[in-house]
């Protein structure tokens, strides 16, 4: 199911599995507006990340912000959910877990990264195809998604050097779908969903069923076992 949280973005949620839940927020590009409109850049995100037990809120975006304020705008999407758990009436009273991840699209996918630099309590971060990412002090895992033909963010100037900033310590990946410049999960004939989804699952959730799938997958490079 999924509703509108006014002042924050559009939120979906598991209606057959058991709380509590992880949460992500998931930030837009730069032309993205988020919320719950169909035209969303990465509107596909919620229901796949909702259907394995996520809540998922895409947030309300706007249009037109740089990595900085979409990183500010993520975590004002966690904020968001930490209300939305203790607020009576609310579909997710009682329901989240406290464990938080972010992921963005394009700048939304630079967004993540500032994010979690400002708040290390974050599990899980999911750059996609990311425009002027910030890896220096990232300790959050870290995906960085790719697409082979993308011409707006390549990965040769924004996913591989970000990838080297992150500090050896950090868990993380970088992979390459085949596809050009694309937010929605089903990029790269759904590889970008199935990546994200595992990482998110691995280090969010904290299900190890999932790191085999993880680790098994080409990717191009990873310091994660």
């Amino acid at each position: 199911m999924s509703y509108p949280l006014a002042g924050a973005g559009c939120v979906h949620y598991p209606t057959n599995a058991d709380a509590p839940f992880s949460a992500v927020a998931i930030s837009d590009g730069f032309l993205g507006t988020g919320g719950c409109g169909i035209g969303a850049q990465t509107s596909g995100w919620g229901p796949l990340l909702a259907s394995h037990g996520i809540v998922t809120m895409i947030i309300d975006t706007l249009g037109g912000d740089q990595p900085a304020t979409r990183g500010t705008k993520l975590l004002a999407g966690i904020a968001a959910f930490k209300t939305e758990n203790t607020k009576s009436g609310s579909p997710l009273f009682g329901k989240l877990a406290g464990r938080y991840g972010t992921s963005g699209f394009s700048m939304g996918g630079g967004g993540t990264t500032r994010a979690t630099v400002q708040d290390h309590t974050l599990l899980s971060s999911v750059a996609i195809m990311p425009y002027s990412p910030d890896g220096a002090g990232v300790v959050t895992p870290t995906l960085i998604i790719c697409g082979n033909s993308d011409g707006v963010a390549p990965c040769a100037s924004h996913g591989t050097p970000v990838y080297g900033e992150i500090p050896d310590t950090t868990p993380k990946m970088r992979v390459t779908v085949t596809s050009g410049h694309s937010g929605q999960p089903s990029a790269g004939s759904n590889m970008s969903g199935a990546w994200g989804l595992a990482f998110h699952k691995t280090f969010l959730d904290g299900d190890e069923r999932w790191r085999p799938l993880l680790v098994a997958g080409t990717s191009n490079t990873t310091n994660i076992q």
